[in-house]
């Protein structure tokens, strides 16, 4: 639907003359449409938006009246056939009828008011033909109306500051509409969600806002693919305000409801994301106080004489795991084994090879692994290896590792994800050069356990048992699984920093 501007006195209807006889009486009367009463200040400039999208401009002066600068009016409207019937607004001049565009009727509730100019109407009407003319409605003494005095409609012209407005909105149309999203969000309405301030700071320097930290601007930016704003820094607030009520004007007979709220979906993210913070934190806290995932008790652990010992550790060596324990922890119990730190490099019978192992399976991140050789006692932890986050080392991270040959040995990895332990073991005997894949599988704690002692190495304990602070981190994790149902659906709260709930005004 268009809106078309017209001045009216009291009842107003936009119709084509059409000539034809009509034999149907008026039915009921006005007193069936549902009326709305609006209270108006008429020492200023005042538009009412009625529920069926109507827009009344009532310029200041236009109403007088003694006693009081407070006028209450009602208003009816008729835009469809139904509404005409029902209201005995017949279509009807002398006997000529009349087709409808539409009807307003609009009266001072109490008496003495006085019209000192017209009043300016615009109606959603789906057409505007040639011909169109506007009349008045007289009320005859058995209650129809009667349209009289037909007057061509004026010019459709904008109010001064809708015009400059329009003028000011045409340097935002190559990125902006007033009602359809484009390189930037559709306008209309905008200002009805964000403050004035808030809007002039944005289209002034938007660059400046995004980087001051203020996450609306962050978030609105992120969400349009980061394209940059042009800065219109000697925009003043007027002129601003000058847009929207243009890009408003522009959107009237689009409902409301169609615009996404965008700061209201950030305000909903903003309350979301410090409800996640402070649980989250809470439950990092629970984590760190459960301590390592991995605990090793080493009992009368051997040692190398200084002339065997592995001297200073190359910068590549691996790196093991450390994480913090969630739900389970592991312990390891080692009697009269090497301790985990000693590099067999220079021990006899050890030779220089090659050792790697992938891990596959569903469970293959944060894995703790490690490389067991009974006869020797060894048990070693190994890491990534370089530019591989699936294949493990036990040396340096490129595989190389000094081994015993022919040798039986075991390679066990364990650890856990989302709340549930996973295990993975492999058995073979040592050579020069070999490469493995281990499979990782969920399992429960009591069948990782069981899986463990069934490996039957002598002098090595290894248990998943639950950690300190599981049973509280269970309920947080339940509380965070409810809490994303609340989620905002139409707002992307990723882009919201985790870290600080807080935001720039």
């Amino acid at each position: 639907m268009t809106k078309k501007i017209i001045p009216i006195i009291v009842v107003i209807a936009l119709a084509l003359m059409q000539c034809r006889n009509d034999k149907r009486s008026a039915i009921l009367d006005a007193s069936q449409l549902a009326a709305q009463i609006f209270s108006i200040d008429i020492t200023k400039d005042t538009v009412i938006h009625t529920r069926n999208g109507a827009m009344i401009r009532i310029p200041q002066g236009t109403l007088v009246v003694d006693g009081t600068q407070i006028v209450n009016l009602e208003i009816k409207e008729a835009y469809t056939i139904a509404d005409i019937v029902a209201g005995g607004l017949t279509t009807k001049a002398g006997k000529d009828l009349l087709s409808s565009g539409g009807m307003v009727y609009v009266n001072a509730v109490e008496g003495g008011v006085k019209i000192a100019k017209p009043l300016s109407v615009s109606i959603p009407t789906s057409y505007q033909q040639q011909g169109m003319t506007l009349y008045k409605g007289e009320k005859k003494p058995d209650g129809t109306i009667d349209w009289t005095d037909p007057q061509p409609l004026p010019k459709q012209e904008l109010p001064d500051r809708l015009a400059a407005g329009k003028i000011l909105f045409s340097t935002c149309a190559s990125c902006h509409d007033p009602v359809k999203n484009r390189t930037g969000p559709a306008l209309a309405f905008l200002d009805k969600r964000r403050n004035l301030d808030w809007l002039k700071r944005f289209i002034n320097n938007s660059a400046k806002m995004i980087a001051s930290g203020d996450q609306l601007a962050n978030c609105i930016y992120n969400l349009y693919n980061k394209t940059a704003m042009t800065a219109y820094p000697t925009l003043r607030e007027d002129d601003v305000s000058k847009i929207f009520e243009y890009a408003d004007y522009e959107a009237e007979n689009t409902p409301h409801h169609t615009f996404a709220d965008f700061k209201k979906a950030f305000d909903s993210c903003m309350r979301y994301t410090k409800m996640l913070k402070q649980i989250s934190e809470k439950r990092d806290s629970l984590i760190i106080e459960n301590g390592p995932q991995v605990a090793i008790k080493a009992v009368n652990p051997l040692s190398l004489a200084p002339e065997n010992g592995p001297g200073s550790k190359p910068d590549d060596i691996v790196r093991a795991a450390k994480n913090d324990a969630v739900y389970y922890q592991f312990n390891i119990t080692t009697f009269g084994w090497y301790n985990v730190d000693i590099l067999f490099r220079d021990m006899p019978g050890f030779e220089n090879s090659i050792l790697t192992v992938r891990a596959i399976g569903e469970y293959k991140d944060d894995i703790n692994i490690y490389l067991v050789i009974p006869t020797y006692k060894v048990f070693v932890p190994g890491g990534p290896m370089a530019d591989k986050p699936d294949e493990y080392a036990f040396f340096t991270d490129d595989g190389k590792a000094p081994l015993p040959q022919n040798a039986n040995a075991w390679i066990i990895a364990f650890g856990e994800y989302n709340g549930q332990v996973f295990f993975g073991k492999t058995e073979f005997v040592t050579s020069q050069h070999q490469s493995f894949e281990i499979q990782l599988k969920g399992m429960a704690r009591e069948q990782m356990n069981a899986e463990v002692k069934k490996l039957g190495i002598p002098d090595l304990d290894i248990t998943a048992v639950e950690a300190k602070n599981s049973g509280e981190i269970r309920k947080i994790d339940a509380t965070l699984i409810e809490i994303e149902k609340f989620k905002p659906k139409d707002c992307d709260c990723d882009c919201l920093s985790k870290k600080d709930s807080g935001f720039v005004r």
